[in-house]
């Protein structure tokens, strides 16, 4: 007997030697795999799952880079941790240091004589380096956190930036040249907003403003951004345009309806040239499928091109607020038009923009309504794109596209500036995510949770009691 439980006694410690052995193999080959096998993505926004335009980056990479983690140990980040390895696992050429500001607090003086915030990153490549704030990866985007941060200094951020913002530095970093960009003033132009400036940067174009007649444009000026002038340009101004065109250069201009006399000559003459003409009017939506809340707050229909690809593999719909319409010679053998964005052919363009109408009436032009349109003209490679409503660079009408607005604003930046490398959809939501609900999803969402689901209680209530009854 004592034989026996010896025997069974010597067996049990065998198997739980052999099943510790089993654990530590596993956990050394689990280990050694890479994060993106042993670490999956269930956050609802994806904000770990690489872009396509990321992972083409890390492959393409042939240059050492070095991504310097700034924060006390006891204090890094878990998601950009989690990041930075989906980074190092995709190209031997990122390495990832860590940096304790309390055991190394001269490390920072050689990248800047400024503060850093804990869980920045530095991003340094033979050429350059390029410092990630915290701040840069955690932004503010919603009004009531943009509002607590402005006036109690409470940071509360609600979206994850940190692939754009990482990606952007990679990008910078090994980049031989960086395209510069303007934003055109004097006339009374909508300002960029921070946000969208700030994903600009991200995106390695360097951005300024200038006043045409009182600095002219910078010789490196690859892309000039016009944002819905309330007046005119002058002739001497068309003039400098014209030349910058005439060299290969691009412009993006963004305008909107026009509601009273104001004369447009000069600006109407630079779109001629690209055979386009400002059509007047609002662009009216009547398939309650393409519009929210009002017919001229609508969805417009995205056109397939390099631009706008990432947003229709998505399943990402655009929203404007409010539009005119573009008209084009479609015919033209000097000038490629490509519509990017057009209103549904169940749109119209309402010429009497005071009226109230949702149906269309003599002398409104029937849809489709052209209102993004790139204009390319090969003679000399240059090209206009025009989109017919500056809402697509409102901070909060792109929170209600859930970043689609910015995306393609920021994709056509890129495109414009003879770069593809980062065009992609953008940032991830960390709270509140918006639902982009056509006019009837809304009534049909609204009818079911107000109507249908109120009553069914009720109903099912009396069909059990019936039932019951006549038992």
């Amino acid at each position: 007997m004592k034989s026996k439980r010896l025997s069974l006694g010597s067996y049990t410690f065998a198997m739980a030697l052999l099943a510790l052995a089993a654990v530590i193999v596993i956990n050394l080959i689990a280990s050694a795999l890479p994060s993106t096998s042993t670490e999956f993505d269930i956050s609802s926004s994806g904000m770990f799952t690489l872009d396509p335009q990321t992972k083409k980056i890390l492959s393409e990479l042939d240059e050492d880079i070095t991504v310097y983690f700034y924060a006390q140990t006891s204090q890094r980040d878990s998601a950009i941790l989690q990041l930075l390895r989906r980074y190092t696992d995709l190209s031997e050429h990122v390495k990832l240091e860590y940096v304790d500001p309390v055991l190394e607090p001269n490390f920072i003086k050689e990248y800047t004589k400024e503060a850093i915030n804990q869980n920045s990153l530095i991003v340094k490549s033979s050429k350059r380096f390029k410092i990630v704030d915290y701040m840069d990866i955690y932004t503010i985007t919603g009004e009531e956190a943009l509002y607590y941060w402005n006036y109690y200094g409470e940071y509360y951020p609600d979206t994850f930036s940190g692939e754009n913002a990482l990606t952007g530095a990679v990008n910078y970093v090994v980049t031989d040249s960086l395209p510069a960009a303007v934003q055109l003033s004097g006339h009374g132009e909508i300002p960029l907003p921070d946000a969208l400036l700030s994903e600009i940067e991200h995106d390695n174009i360097t951005l300024s403003t200038v006043e045409l007649l009182k600095s002219g444009l910078p010789a490196d000026t690859r892309l000039v951004i016009i944002n819905s002038p309330m007046t005119d340009i002058s002739s001497a101004e068309l003039e400098i345009l014209e030349d910058y065109l005439s060299k290969g250069n691009k412009i993006m201009l963004f305008t909107d309806i026009r509601t009273d006399d104001t004369d447009f000559t000069n600006l109407d003459k630079l779109c001629e040239g690209y055979e386009m003409s400002f059509d007047n009017g609002v662009l009216t939506e009547t398939d309650a499928a393409n519009y929210y809340y009002y017919n001229f707050y609508f969805y417009p229909e995205i056109t397939s091109h390099d631009i706008s690809a990432p947003l229709l593999e998505n399943k990402f719909s655009v929203y404007l607020t409010g539009s005119h319409g573009i008209s084009y010679s479609e015919d033209s053998t000097k000038i490629k038009h490509t519509e990017l964005l057009c209103g549904s052919e169940s749109s119209f363009l309402q010429k009497n923009i005071s009226s109230k109408e949702t149906k269309p009436v003599d002398g409104d032009r029937l849809g489709p309504i052209p209102c993004g349109v790139l204009a390319e003209r090969a003679s000399d490679s240059s090209a206009l794109l025009w989109f017919a409503s500056s809402s697509l660079t409102d901070q909060s009408v792109n929170l209600l596209s859930n970043y689609a607005n910015y995306s393609l604003v920021l994709n056509s930046a890129q495109w414009l500036c003879g770069k593809t490398d980062t065009i992609s959809l953008r940032t991830a939501a960390l709270e509140t995510e918006y639902l982009s609900l056509s006019q009837a999803d809304s009534i049909l969402w609204t009818s079911i949770i107000c109507v249908v689901l109120p009553l069914s209680f009720p109903a099912v209530g009396f069909l059990v009691w019936n039932k019951r009854r006549k038992a």
